[in-house]
């Protein structure tokens, strides 16, 4: 049988969650993504263990109201680097607790980007990883080969990957889409550095090198819709790259509606920057 091309792909995936197939895939749509991830867990025990030195890297994750993705994406992380320094920042209305990494506790609705930047502010690492809570480690992510990549070339900020979408396995090409910005090029788009290219923007999936981000940082007045900005204002002081190979599951959450109706609500200004740890 041939295989669904990804413009079939996503057309299945928007019949199920908007289309007529919705009133089907909803009660299923929970068991079919436990089933996906259930076999790539089977295929990653047959797959080499990851030894590589990681301490010079931290995990970055913000989270609201979703906390059975975030402690997924936690317990798959530390199956297969368990002891990855990782920091979680929390700002739900009842805040969730995860042993074995630092939690940042926030007033409720703080947003994302005052999130990011109150985990990046602690992080005294050389390099760190952004996720988002729905993502699912698995035997891609080899995080020694991203430091090395970085040690390499030192020309690099951001590295950012491909975002897997379950349980259809699509791949967008974020990085492709089109971009605008008044600021020339620190490093001209398309340049290769190994098997890495010079981009605009990439998804919320990268290794950054800790300093550099840290003189950009994320707006907070955005409490959603803070990554084109991001991008917007670091092109011309950082430089990102894309590399094919860098690859994580993305296990989104489309009936989630109360999840939903903050993540797509109209951006509101942000009121309090005031941090609780």
């Amino acid at each position: 049988m041939k295989a669904l091309s990804v413009a079939q792909k996503k057309f299945l995936y928007e019949q199920c969650v908007y289309g007529r197939l919705r009133f089907i895939a909803k009660p299923c749509y929970g068991f079919l993504i436990q089933t996906v991830l259930l076999s790539n867990r089977f295929i990653d025990v047959f797959s080499a263990k990851n030894k590589t030195d990681v301490s010079q890297l931290t995990l970055l994750i913000k989270t609201f109201e979703r906390h059975y993705a975030v402690n997924r994406l936690v317990k798959s992380i530390k199956r297969h680097y368990p002891d990855i320094k990782i920091i979680v920042v929390d700002d739900s209305q009842k805040p969730t607790h995860i042993d074995g990494v630092e939690m940042i506790t926030l007033p409720y609705d703080s947003g994302i980007s005052v999130g990011r930047n109150a985990a990046l502010d602690i992080i005294d690492s050389k390099y760190f990883l952004l996720l988002d809570d729905d993502f699912v480690f698995s035997r891609r992510q080899k995080l020694g080969e991203l430091i090395a990549e970085m040690e390499k070339y030192p020309n690099i900020d951001i590295l950012g990957g491909r975002v897997i979408d379950l349980p259809f396995y699509i791949v967008h090409n974020f990085h492709d889409t089109p971009f605008t910005s008044n600021k020339p090029e620190k490093i001209k788009i398309g340049t290769k550095y190994g098997q890495n290219k010079v981009v605009t923007k990439t998804q919320n999936f990268f290794i950054a090198r800790t300093e550099a981000v840290k003189k950009v940082k994320w707006n907070e007045s955005l409490k959603v819709a803070e990554h084109t900005d991001f991008f917007t204002r670091a092109h011309g002081e950082l430089t990102t790259a894309f590399r094919e190979t860098l690859l994580i599951l993305h296990a989104k959450t489309p009936f989630d509606r109360a999840y939903l109706a903050k993540r797509f609500r109209s951006i509101k200004p942000h009121v309090s920057n005031s941090r609780t740890f």
